[in-house]
C-alpha cells in the first residue's frame, strides 16, 4: 500500500474510532465472532501458506499458530463482557461517602508490528486482544512471509470496515508508521526493534508493549532425567526450526552429564525428524541469508552434533556446538535457528552466575529432580517466564501472562491479560453530594489532625 493511500486509510480509521462505534461490547463481540468464522473457513489456506513461507507441517501450523489464535478468541469472548463493564472497588475510609470504580477504556488507535517467525499467530493474537478491548488497529506484517500475509489479509476482510488496516512494507515503511502519533504501540521483534519503537514512542509519550526475545538459557543439572530433558529440549529448540523467541538459546549442562545428554539429544532428533531432518517435518529458515549467518558462526566452534546446511533450500541441520569465542554471535545475539551452543558448569551457583551476567531473558528452562534446587534457580534469576523440567509450555496456558522483562520486553498479554494490555485502567471516584467531609477543608484544626491520624495509619 502506498503511503498516501495508507495515510488516508489510517485517517478514516481514526474517524471510525472517534465515532464511538467500538465502545459497545456487542460491537466488539460481533467483530470477534466474524474473525473466528473467517479463520475457520481458511484453516487449510493458513496451513498451506505457512508451508510455503516456512515449511511448517499442518500439525505445527495449527498447534502453534491457528489453534492458539482461536483459543484466544474463545477466552476473550468469555471474559470480555465482564471486563468491559466498570468494576466496583472496595472503598477506603476516606471515600466512604461514594463509590470507587475501575473503568477499562480502549487506548484508541493501536499500531501492531508482527514478525516473520509466527506470521499468523503473532499478527492476529494481539489483534484479538486489541479488538476485545475496543481499539482499532493498524497491523504491519513482515514482508518475509508474503503467502501468510495474503491469507491473513483475506481473513481480515470479513471484519466490519474501520476496525483493521493492514500493510506489509519494508523497514522504511515501518519507520514511516512509527513517526506517526498512535495511542498505543505493540511490537513483537528483536531488542533492536524494541529500541527503535520505544524511541519513536517517546516523542509523544505513547504507551508501548514490547514482546522481544534475547538469550533464553536451558540448564540441565546432573540429577535431571536426561531422556525427558533431551526430548523436551529438542521439541523446544526445533519447533519452527528454532525461530521462536522463547526457544532455548544456549545449553548450560552439568559437566558430569554433558556427553550423555548430547547422545540423548541425537537420539531424540532422529526419533522426531528422522536421520535427515530436511526430509521430515522440521520447518526451514526464513531466508538463505539467515542460514549462512548461523553457518559462519558455527564454523568458529567445535561441532558436537550436526553442522551441515544448505542455504539454497533454507535448511540448517540441528546443531550442537561448543568452545565458541566469547564474541561469537551465537554467544552474544539471539540465535533464531536450530543451533544450540553448549556450556558446562560444575555447581548450580556457577550456572546462576552465568545467566545473571547477561541481559534478563524472555524464558528460562531448568531440568532437575531436586525441588530445592529448582526453587533456588527461580529465586536467584529473573526472566519473562520459566519452566521447570520443560520448555515452551508456560506460553500454552492462556490463563497466565506472557511477556518479558527489561531487554526481553515490556508488558504482557494472553487471555484476560490481553484485554488489560490494550486498555487504560481509569480510576473513577463518584462522591455523594449530600455528605461532605468538612474536616478535609481549611482552616485545619488540631481536632481535624487527630482525626486524620486515626484514619491514615
Amino acid at each position: 500500500m502506498e503511503y498516501k493511500s495508507l495515510a488516508i486509510a489510517i485517517g478514516e480509521q481514526q474517524k471510525f474510532f472517534a465515532s464511538g462505534a467500538t465502545l459497545p461490547w456487542s460491537a466488539r463481540r460481533d467483530c470477534l465472532l466474524d474473525l473466528r468464522q473467517s479463520i475457520l473457513r481458511h484453516v487449510d489456506d493458513i496451513a498451506e501458506a505457512l508451508k510455503t513461507d516456512l515449511h511448517k507441517s499442518p500439525f505445527e501450523s495449527y498447534s502453534t499458530e491457528t489453534g492458539m489464535v482461536l483459543t484466544e478468541i474463545r477466552t476473550l469472548l468469555r471474559v470480555g463482557r465482564r471486563m468491559s463493564r466498570p468494576k466496583r472497588i472496595r472503598r477506603s475510609a476516606a471515600t466512604f461517602n461514594g463509590r470507587s470504580v475501575l473503568q477499562r477504556q480502549p487506548y484508541g488507535q493501536t499500531l501492531i508490528f508482527a514478525p516473520f517467525n509466527y506470521p499468523f499467530h503473532l499478527a492476529v493474537l494481539p489483534l484479538v486482544g486489541a479488538i476485545a478491548a475496543g481499539n482499532v488497529v493498524t497491523l504491519k506484517f513482515s514482508p518475509l512471509t508474503p503467502a501468510t500475509n495474503d491469507v491473513t489479509r483475506r481473513i481480515l476482510k470479513a471484519l466490519p470496515k474501520g476496525w483493521v488496516v493492514t500493510c506489509d512494507g519494508d523497514a522504511e515503511q515501518g519507520g514511516w508508521l512509527l513517526e506517526r502519533r498512535w495511542n498505543h504501540i505493540f511490537v513483537t521483534g528483536s531488542p533492536r526493534l524494541g529500541h527503535i519503537a520505544m524511541a519513536a514512542a517517546a516523542k509523544y509519550l505513547t504507551p508501548v508493549t514490547l514482546e522481544l526475545g534475547g538469550k533464553s538459557p536451558c540448564v540441565v543439572d546432573a540429577d535431571a532425567n536426561l531422556e525427558v530433558a533431551a526430548r523436551r529440549i529438542v521439541f523446544g529448540k526445533l519447533t519452527n526450526a528454532g525461530q521462536t523467541c522463547i526457544a532455548p538459546d544456549y545449553l548450560l549442562v552439568h559437566n558430569e552429564v554433558k556427553t550423555a545428554l548430547v547422545e540423548a539429544i541425537a537420539r531424540q532428533i532422529a526419533s522426531m525428524y528422522g536421520n535427515d531432518p530436511r526430509q521430515g517435518q522440521m520447518p526451514c529458515m526464513v531466508t538463505s541469508q539467515a542460514v549462512q549467518r548461523l553457518a559462519n558462526a558455527v564454523a568458529e566452534g567445535h561441532v558436537l552434533l550436526g553442522g551441515n546446511y544448505d542455504a539454497a533450500t533454507r535448511y540448517m541441520e540441528p546443531t550442537l556446538v561448543e568452545d565458541l569465542p566469547e564474541d561469537n554471535l551465537l554467544m552474544t545475539d539471539e540465535i533464531f535457528g536450530p543451533v544450540l551452543p553448549v556450556v558446562t558448569f560444575s555447581r548450580l551457583e556457577e550456572a546462576i552466575e552465568y545467566i545473571n551476567k547477561g541481559e534478563k531473558p524472555l524464558a528460562l528452562y531448568y531440568f532437575t529432580s531436586d525441588r530445592s534446587k529448582a526453587k533456588q534457580m527461580l529465586t536467584h534469576t529473573s526472566s519473562g517466564g520459566a519452566c521447570i523440567n520443560d520448555t515452551l509450555m508456560h506460553i500454552v496456558n492462556g490463563r497466565m501472562p506472557f511477556g518479558g522483562v527489561e531487554n526481553s520486553g515490556i508488558g504482557h498479554y494472553h487471555g484476560r491479560y490481553s484485554f488489560d494490555c490494550f486498555s487504560h485502567q481509569r480510576a473513577v471516584q463518584i462522591s455523594s453530594q449530600r455528605l461532605d467531609l468538612r474536616f478535609k477543608y481549611p482552616p485545619y484544626s488540631d481536632g481535624a489532625l487527630r482525626l486524620l491520624r486515626r484514619f491514615l495509619r
